[in-house]
């Protein structure tokens, strides 16, 4: 039952037993009248005894109104139920005997009861208390026609059961609020998983609503499903489990930690178990990064390249890491619990004994430097001890870390001496040293220097060299230190000096000086008098500029020379022909026609030879230039081959070809290609003997390179006359004994041409064997996919 107060009641109709209301009377009944009797009546002196039993029950309270609201009849337990005589009640109505508030309360429900002719149970207050007190069930009573002619009421006292309840109510607020207060979330479920209470707690940490919680399983909360049913198995078999940390999951998937215990218990009727769950997920956390802070720890320790102890105040070793162990050469188990007497040597031992004194007393780190002999002999350390204390400030151990400075001051050492040296090299160099630092200020000043400007170098220490130098001049020096401090890269400057009368060129070259962290700490300056070799530079340029000057003529000369022997070579190379020809009829005598032909055939040479020069020409003064093209290769070298197979034929030479067939086209000028490849064939086919053969093989390498090679079985050049035959001229043996005719400049001017292109050529050759010179065109000249079955034929 619920209720709020004392002032809401709760109603309820009930019809009285064994009688039924004229609303709900057989329906030929006549309204307004009794129903009609259909059974015998109870003799009327039993009915009265039962009336009477009925009225003087002692715990219930009866009474009779009439419609006025009069008493007309009330028992002995309403006499002593409200403490009133039945002489002073009988003829009183309830506001005569009540208060007002609860006379009005009784009289509104006498008037329910008339006005609806049914009977009907209240609560209603006593006249002792406000609190509800009696249950009172009120009944009309019905004249012989069916009218109302009075109310009866019978009252059961509960003020007993009210008080239980209401102490029940708040015991159980009282339990609610302590389980919504306790610190631990608390979740009452069934056997089955069913969930029946959670406090505010428990829903905070699961993350979830009321709604949810009542709407989930408690078995879907764990991440370890057989974890819960070995807790399930402990709890069914001894009534509780103990406290066990149980890793549990929420809705969102997340997981977190939880120190869980359970109790069989019965709620509301039902067999369940209640099951407090404190949230450890920030302990777990916690306690994981103490481990791993620990671990960090204990690997810097180990880890750390010097030395590390630690001992307890009673002086005993408790840590030691690997560096420490390695350079006493002891075992660590040798030494933990061990102290400084135990290992070292008395005196050794007494120093450090009384540094770990000073510590404990002074609560302050200490620093000592000390030399003492090790195994492999003797080292000068830094020591550090300080004290490790806990949070009331009590000392629990005494900390020690040791730096190795014996290289140090090695290195301390040698510095020195490489200041001596530096200090020599500065003192006795034939060039002029200084170093400034970032300020601009020098920190070294050269012997040389300072003579020459006639001051003591001591004096130019910490100066700038507007202390030293003219404006014009130190605002030189200034701009050119600021580059060197802002781009950080050496640069180099000549300037003009007079000194002993004299002036002077001096190439200055400044750079930075950096510390081990790159920084740039200081500028450094050399100075080297070059005026004797500005003077040779400037004959030197001057010889230079005489031998452009002669080339440039012997150039132009060659040019015009060309030109003017081109014509008439022309006109004699197109006569000869027509004679040859027999163009104007026959020439007569068999020796004509035998010296025409030497005739063409010179002139042709003599071209030849006039083409050549001129290009040699054109590539020294860098005015040969190329008309570059996709070539397809393997038609190239064949258009070459076709030109000397007559002449090979005729020495009855062996002349094949060989193009691979992943030969990529090459981006060139054809003309000067084949120009190239047309010298090599004709240098091979010249000088290779009746009989012998010429090869020409084109191939892609490795690296997309496209070579072309050109090799014979002649008669071979020397390897220390290979450099001679690249020549312009160039040519090996006594000009008067030799057999072949040519200029020398076939070669060069297959090197020239092939340089042009970017290209390299390399000789191999063996006296009496036979020569391969090879072309490389580099990768950069392949057309890449494009093939030579793709490109057009150029002839």
């Amino acid at each position: 039952m619920s209720r709020t107060n004392g002032r809401k009641r709760r109603l309820r109709t009930t019809k009285e037993p064994g009688r039924a209301s004229a609303r709900t009377s057989a329906p030929r009944a006549k309204r307004g009248r009794p129903p009609t009797k259909t059974r015998k009546a109870f003799p009327r002196r039993r009915t009265d005894a039962l009336v009477q039993a009925i009225l003087d029950n002692p715990l219930a309270s009866t009474y009779i109104k009439d419609l006025a609201g009069r008493y007309i009849f009330v028992n002995k337990a309403f006499e002593d139920r409200n403490q009133v005589t039945r002489a002073a009640a009988l003829g009183k109505t309830a506001h005569d005997l009540f208060s007002r508030e609860m006379a009005d309360e009784y009289c509104e429900h006498d008037r329910t009861v008339v006005e609806t002719r049914q009977p009907t149970q209240f609560e209603e207050m006593s006249r002792a208390s406000n609190d509800i007190a009696s249950i009172s069930i009120k009944f009309p009573i019905f004249n012989d026609d069916g009218s109302v002619i009075a109310l009866g009421g019978i009252s059961t006292d509960i003020t007993d059961r009210v008080r239980v309840e209401e102490a029940l109510r708040k015991e159980e607020a009282t339990l609610r609020t302590l389980l919504e207060a306790s610190p631990a979330g608390v979740v009452i479920a069934t056997h089955e998983g069913e969930h029946l209470f959670a406090n505010r707690r428990l829903l905070e940490i699961q993350g979830i609503t009321e709604k949810q919680l009542f709407e989930s399983n408690a078995g879907d909360w764990y991440v370890d499903p057989n974890l819960r049913q070995r807790l399930k198995d402990a709890l069914y078999a001894t009534g509780h489990t103990p406290e066990t940390e149980v890793e549990l999951r929420r809705p969102d998937g997340s997981a977190y930690h939880v120190m869980m215990s359970s109790t069989l218990t019965d709620f509301m009727g039902r067999k369940a178990h209640i099951t407090y769950l404190y949230d450890v997920t920030e302990r777990k956390r916690a306690e994981s990064a103490l481990q791993e802070s620990e671990a960090r720890f204990k690997a810097f320790i180990d880890y750390f390249p010097n030395p590390i102890w630690i001992k307890d105040p009673e002086g005993r070793y408790v840590a030691v890491n690997d560096a420490f162990v390695r350079r006493g050469r002891h075992r660590s188990d040798r030494i933990l619990g061990q102290t400084a007497h135990d290992i070292y040597p008395e005196a050794l031992a007494d120093a450090f004994a009384e540094m770990d004194r000073i510590v404990a007393a002074t609560r302050k780190a200490i620093e000592e430097e000390e030399t003492y002999p090790l195994p492999d002999g003797m080292h000068t350390v830094r020591t550090t001890k300080f004290p490790i204390l806990d949070s009331g400030g009590n000392l629990v151990a005494i900390g020690s870390a040791s730096l190795d400075i014996t290289e140090r001051r090695q290195t301390e050492a040698a510095l020195l001496e490489s200041e001596a040296r530096l200090e020599a090299f500065v003192e006795h160099s034939p060039n002029t040293v200084h170093i400034k630092d970032a300020s601009g200020r020098y920190i070294l000043f050269s012997k040389l220097s300072a003579s020459r400007l006639g001051i003591d170098r001591k004096d130019a220490i910490g100066k700038t060299p507007h202390e030293i130098y003219p404006k014009e001049l130190a605002d030189q020096h200034a701009a050119d230190d600021r580059i060197v401090l802002e781009q950080g890269v050496p640069i180099e400057r000549e300037r003009v000096f007079t000194f002993d009368g004299n002036r002077h060129t001096h190439l200055i070259t400044k750079f930075p000086i950096r510390d081990r962290g790159g920084a740039i700490i200081a500028i450094g300056s050399i100075a080297n008098d070059i005026t004797e070799r500005k003077r040779v530079e400037a004959a030197l340029q001057k010889a230079k500029e005489e031998a452009e000057l002669a080339n440039r003529t012997k150039t132009e000369f060659l040019a015009n020379v060309s030109h003017e022997l081109r014509t008439p070579l022309n006109s004699i190379i197109g006569f000869s022909e027509m004679l040859q020809a027999s163009v104007f009829g026959p020439l007569g005598h068999a020796k004509y026609r035998e010296y025409i032909a030497d005739i063409h055939r010179s002139g042709k040479h003599l071209l030849d030879v006039i083409s050549d020069i001129l290009d040699v020409s054109k590539i020294e003064s860098g005015t040969l230039a190329l008309s570059e093209h996709a070539v397809d290769v393997r038609q190239l070298v064949e258009s070459c081959v076709r030109m000397v197979r007559g002449r090979a034929e005729e020495a009855s030479l062996s002349l094949t070809i060989h193009v691979a067939g992943d030969v990529a086209a090459l981006f060139a000028d054809e003309t000067r290609v084949k120009q190239i490849l047309l010298n090599l064939l004709s240098n091979a086919v010249k000088f290779t003997p009746r009989g012998g053969a010429v090869a020409v093989t084109a191939l892609t390498e490795h690296d997309g390179a496209i070579a072309i090679a050109i090799a014979d079985t002649g008669i071979g050049i020397a390897a220390e006359d290979i450099p001679k035959v690249l020549e312009p001229f160039g040519q090996v043996g006594d000009i008067l004994s030799r057999k072949h005719e040519g200029t020398g400049l076939g070669l060069a001017l297959v090197k020239a041409l092939t340089e042009l292109h970017g290209a390299t050529m390399t000789m191999a050759s063996t006296i009496g064997r036979g020569t391969t010179v090879t072309v490389r065109f580099p990768p950069t000249r392949s057309v890449g996919d494009v093939r030579a079955a793709a490109l057009p034929y150029r002839s």
